[in-house]
């Protein structure tokens, strides 16, 4: 029975059908294999492409990254050196202002007492020559009130004398009291 079973099977055209098929498929799957290797090899290549592409990227990113960091590294030292040669600026120009100031203050001294000076040589000139007016006047009125008593020349001579007495122990004075 089984032996029938595969006989009838044999002789029908399911059977034949099924054999072409399988013949065809065999004599396909080479091909087949080609084509469906070959696809393969192409979709890993462009896998490995954009793999390498992606690594590539990488790189430049981590390139420009280092870059960046050592830009902000420099930015960050120039910062700092510009912030310290400011501050020695700053301080610098402060020592100048304060010397500039000195100096000023030096000069509006000198300024003043010099004017003191001059008003005190002024006022001593001022006072001598009042006095000499004063003497003088009083000199004159003496002379006058004694003109029949002396001879003028002898008056006015001990006049002269009076005056420059007086003018000396004046110019003593005012030389203490400097």
């Amino acid at each position: 029975m089984n032996t029938s079973i595969i006989l009838d099977a044999i002789k029908g055209p399911e059977f034949w059908m099924a054999i072409a098929f399988c013949i065809v498929a065999l004599l396909s799957l080479k091909p087949l294999g080609r084509i469906l290797g070959t696809w393969g090899q192409k979709r890993a290549s462009e896998i490995e492409t954009r793999i390498n592409e992606a690594k590539a990227l990488r790189e430049k990113a981590e390139a420009l990254l280092s870059e960046y960091e050592k830009r902000t590294q420099n930015v960050a030292q120039e910062r700092d050196q510009l912030i310290q040669n400011t501050e020695k600026e700053v301080v610098s120009m402060q020592m100048e202002a304060e010397e500039r100031l000195r100096e000023q203050i030096r000069n509006k001294r000198q300024d003043v007492q010099e004017r003191l000076d001059l008003v005190e040589k002024n006022g001593k000139q001022q006072i001598q020559n009042e006095l000499t007016q004063m003497i003088v006047q009083k000199a004159s009125s003496l002379l006058s009130e004694k003109q029949g008593e002396l001879n003028q020349e002898e008056h006015l001579d001990q006049l002269l004398t009076q005056v420059c007495q007086t003018l000396e122990n004046n110019m003593d004075k005012v030389r203490v009291s400097r």
